[in-house]
């Protein structure tokens, strides 16, 4: 379901933020279902679980998911275009970022060069967490 990577400089919590709405984003997890028990979570993951309390907790102050007490986590309905609206302001504070480096006359293809470093590091980290999930598997 989620894998960390511990040589990010992400922090663990955001990783499994940031895993969860991938999952909800693309359909894996829909509207109601509910979400591994904080403790399962933990324990597949190998951390600590308040990490994955800390996560639970800022999905659902985001409005992504609900928590039932005594029951557990489930995703919100609407989460996913919650999430994709997310990613559109993430795309227009982009914009705006580079507007304000265009306007600095920071040099374009300084900018291409960072954002193609950015997005190979990206995919990079993608595939070894698939590798990593193909291994698991066998």
């Amino acid at each position: 379901m989620l894998n960390i990577d511990r040589h990010s400089r992400k922090p663990s919590y955001q990783q499994v933020i940031d895993g969860i709405s991938q999952l909800i984003a693309s359909g894996a997890l829909g509207a109601d279902e509910k979400l591994p028990s904080v403790r399962s979570l933990a324990l597949d993951l190998s951390i600590n679980p308040n990490t994955i309390q800390k996560a639970y907790a800022a999905l659902d102050a985001s409005g992504v998911t609900y928590s039932v007490m005594g029951i557990g986590s489930f995703v919100a309905p609407g989460a996913a275009e919650r999430i994709k609206a997310g990613d559109a302001a993430q795309l227009d504070a982009l914009a705006a970022v580079l507007h304000d480096l265009a306007l600095a006359r920071v040099d374009k293809a300084a900018v291409h060069q960072i954002v193609e470093e950015v997005w190979a590091d990206a995919q990079k980290s993608e595939q070894a967490q698939t590798s990593q999930k193909g291994g698991e598997q066998q």
